[in-house]
């Protein structure tokens, strides 16, 4: 687990859930999970 930090807002890391928007102002989360924890129907991508 890796909890919040202030300090990291606006930062990608490992275990972090990530906000994209594309270029209609559509948005999509991800977490970023190590590979073995990949799952893209719990929108979790690899950091590899």
């Amino acid at each position: 687990m890796v909890d919040p930090d202030p300090r990291q807002e606006g930062r990608v890391y490992f275990g972090a859930w990530a906000k994209l928007q594309d270029e209609n102002g559509g948005i999509k989360v991800f977490r970023l999970v190590g590979p073995d924890e990949f799952n893209p129907a719990k929108k979790w991508i690899s950091i590899n």
